[in-house]
């Protein structure tokens, strides 16, 4: 969030995570079967702008390695390698 790491998780563990943003904007991170997305987000959702809970689902053998939120200034990205994998956000 804004730059800043606020958790690290594993892939392989599921989970669904509450993520506080940017002016207490929210989003709720899933971790399932080694994939991570963004099931719910409070920004608004409006003009070209492709919200987060669109973006699909990524992994740490997939090409798509992050996924940001803009209005919320929150960035989930894959670390590590296809063994390791993890997300730090």
């Amino acid at each position: 969030v804004d730059g800043e790491v606020v958790a690290k998780y594993s892939l392989s563990v599921d989970g669904v995570y509450y993520i506080t943003g940017y002016d207490g904007g929210t989003n709720t991170l899933v971790i399932k079967d080694g994939e991570a997305y963004i099931s719910e987000a409070s920004c608004p959702q409006n003009g070209s702008d492709v919200p987060c809970t669109k973006q699909g689902k990524i992994s740490a053998d997939s090409l798509l390695r992050c996924i940001d939120c803009l209005p919320n200034h929150l960035r989930v990205e894959i670390v590590g390698g296809n063994n390791e994998g993890g997300l730090i956000i």
